[in-house]
C-alpha cells in the first residue's frame, strides 16, 4: 500500500466545509452504489474516516477539515498506484468546486 495525501485550501468556516463534503459524500454513494462495495464511512468531529471497495480495489483513508484547509489522506493498493496522479488531480478539483 502507499500513501497520498492531497491539500486543498479554503475560506469556508469548518462546519460549512464538513456539511458540503456530507452531502456530496451522500450523492456520491448514490449515484456510484453499483461500483462501491462495503463502504464504511464515519465521520468523528470534522475527520471522516472511510474505507471502501471499488473494482476489486481496497481504499482506506481520511479526510480532515480544518480552518483553511481539508487534507484527505488515501492508501491505495500497487495495482492503483499508477493511477496517483490521477486519483489526486480528481480529489483536488472536485474539493475545489465545492469548498469554493
Amino acid at each position: 500500500m502507499s500513501t497520498i495525501s492531497v491539500v486543498v485550501s479554503h475560506q469556508l468556516e469548518p462546519q460549512e466545509a464538513v456539511r458540503r463534503i456530507q452531502s456530496a459524500l451522500a450523492e456520491a454513494q448514490q449515484s456510484y452504489s453499483d461500483y462501491l462495495a462495503q463502504g464504511e464511512f464515519r465521520w468523528v468531529d470534522q475527520v471522516l474516516s472511510y474505507r471502501f471497495q471499488t473494482m476489486g480495489l481496497v481504499v482506506a483513508g481520511t479526510l480532515s477539515v480544518g480552518p483553511g484547509q481539508v487534507v484527505v489522506e488515501a492508501e491505495l493498493p500497487p495495482t492503483a498506484w499508477m493511477l496517483r496522479g490521477m486519483i489526486e488531480r480528481q480529489i483536488h478539483q472536485r474539493l475545489s468546486e465545492l469548498l469554493s
